[in-house]
């Protein structure tokens, strides 16, 4: 019987022409639901902007003089926002990402990097591990030396040595037993802090509520741009999960700050089929989203402000999370002192 269909199958198409082209919306969508599947996802995130523009911004803003103390700290917070990147990396050791819920079953690598000096997170199979570039850090953002950090940390290290390791670059392990304790209490905070409420996100949803909301056109083979209606996306989010803190009151509110036609632009970039890129634009939606308002001329100085600024999302399912080898572990009495502290 199967290869009976196989060639009238083949005779059909041949009889009938081509399929119907694939439309944008279908492409994106669809490239969507393939990037989520699987067992593993990395992506990053960085804010696409130059120092001069975020003190545009910060100029914009700001509704009183500025004095010489926060202009250092705005000097120090421009230079390292456009360098800083923040990745996250998964791996399911059972179902696919977008099914597992067993915190047990998933590996995960986080990092804060300024310029590529990181501090990271890794989780492997139950056991959590601690790195930080202390004098890449420093030097990347030019707040401290290791020396002084060093100098910091002598006075500790006679009752905490595994600090050495940490202030030298090198891999620590946490207590395994003291972790999970801190999950579960975590666990029975959240569970405490709203009992009869169980929020999720169903992504197929998530991305069914966008792509009603947008239009989306093809650049080129590998680049399409989406338009979102902002207004009608926040409504379709807010009736998405009756659990969740975005109630149809709540996302009525924020509507009626927004003007009319307020849009959020966003540019993908395809590869093999899955969304490897999204840019957002950010400084768009502070110049065009908020209402004016006489009570906040800060509004009206943003949008005649010329700056850029976007939000830069890179995904990836080539992941490989393997645990470090630790110098020092991190004893569970001082996991308690700093947590508490």
């Amino acid at each position: 019987m199967r290869k009976l269909l196989i060639p009238a199958v083949a005779a059909a198409l041949l009889f009938t022409g081509c399929a119907a082209p694939v439309t944008p919306k279908q492409a994106l969508s669809d490239a969507a639901t393939k990037t989520a599947q699987g067992k593993d996802l990395s992506y990053s995130m960085k804010i696409d902007t130059t120092a001069d523009d975020l003190k545009k911004v910060m100029t914009a803003t700001s509704s009183s003089a500025v004095d010489a103390q926060t202009q250092s700290i705005i000097d120090v917070a421009t230079s390292i926002i456009p360098k800083t990147v923040m990745k996250v990396s998964m791996h399911s050791n059972g179902a696919d990402l977008n099914t597992e819920k067993d915190p047990q079953k998933l590996d995960m690598a986080m990092s804060l990097a300024v310029d590529s000096k990181p501090i990271e997170i890794m989780w492997v199979k139950g056991e959590a591990f601690l790195h930080a570039d202390v004098e890449g850090i420093g030097q990347a953002t030019g707040l401290f030396t290791a020396a002084q950090v060093k100098m910091l940390a002598s006075s500790a290290a006679a009752s905490m040595p595994w600090i050495n390791d940490v202030v030298g670059g090198k891999w620590v392990a946490l207590d395994k037993t003291a972790v999970n304790a801190l999950i579960e209490k975590a666990k029975l905070q959240m569970a405490s802090a709203a009992p009869s409420a169980a929020p999720s996100i169903d992504a197929a949803k998530a991305t069914a509520a966008f792509m009603d909301a947008s239009e989306i056109t093809k650049v080129d083979d590998k680049t399409y741009k989406s338009v979102t209606d902002a207004k009608k996306l926040i409504k379709a989010m807010a009736a998405m999960d009756p659990n969740d803190q975005l109630t149809d009151a709540r996302a009525d509110e924020s509507i009626a700050k927004i003007n009319d036609g307020a849009n959020l632009d966003v540019t993908y970039t395809l590869t093999d089929g899955k969304v490897s890129k999204a840019v957002i634009d950010v400084a768009d939606i502070m110049r065009t989203w908020p209402k004016a308002d006489p009570a906040q001329p800060e509004l009206a100085k943003l949008a005649a402000t010329d700056f850029k600024m976007a939000l830069v999302v890179e995904m990836a399912n080539d992941v490989k999370i393997t645990a470090p080898s630790a110098a020092s572990t991190i004893p569970a009495s001082d996991l308690e002192g700093l947590t508490q502290g």
